[in-house]
């Protein structure tokens, strides 16, 4: 008779105490942010609290990674991008790193365990002159693996207030694909 060596993993949501986890995940899965997107290979930013890249469609993206979600942090990633726009063009552009389109808008993407609702409604004002993102992400471990679920979250626009998606039109295919979960299950397990 034939031996199963498949091993089932029940995976749990755990705070996420290493950055560095993180940051190389996403180094590695680039596509959890966008698809097409793509990191500068330099690490050499200010303090490494922001990551530069740009989408499949050229647009250059600062990606504010948080372990916590505070007040600041808006404050800070438009510093980020006012820092990355004063600098880029000696520190990244010469290098030949990113392909960028100059005559696109930069943006901002947040990668956070959480954002008050507040927070996200705000960027309603903002958006129309820089891009914004938010993706929430769960930190997920096991006794024998450990990984993210990513989840994009709604940033409307002005005229667009009221037509978020259901939750069932989230997509969860990242998990379900990792982990052979339906999206049913998924939702129960994160709820």
């Amino acid at each position: 008779m034939p031996q199963d060596n498949h091993k089932t993993a029940t995976f749990r949501r755990a705070a996420l105490a290493d950055r560095s986890l993180l940051v190389n995940h996403l180094f590695n899965n680039p596509d959890a942010i966008a698809p097409g997107f793509t990191f500068s290979a330099a690490r050499e930013l200010p303090e490494e609290e922001f990551l530069l890249g740009c989408d499949g469609e050229k647009q250059l993206a600062v990606v504010e990674i948080a372990l916590r979600f505070d007040e600041g942090l808006l404050y800070r990633s438009l510093a980020h991008l006012k820092w990355a726009l004063n600098n880029f063009l000696t520190w990244g552009a010469g290098a030949g790193q990113l392909p960028i389109d100059k005559q696109r808008r930069p943006g901002i993407i947040y990668i956070v365990p959480d954002s008050p609702p507040a927070f996200i409604e705000a960027f309603e004002f903002i958006n129309d002159t820089i891009p914004l993102a938010v993706i929430r992400y769960w930190y997920l471990e096991s006794d024998l693996e450990h990984g993210f679920y990513f989840e994009p979250l709604l940033v409307q626009e002005k005229e667009s207030r009221g037509k978020a998606p259901a939750q069932q039109d989230i997509p969860v295919a990242s998990l379900r694909e990792q982990a052979g979960l339906t999206p049913e299950e998924i939702k129960k397990f994160l709820s």
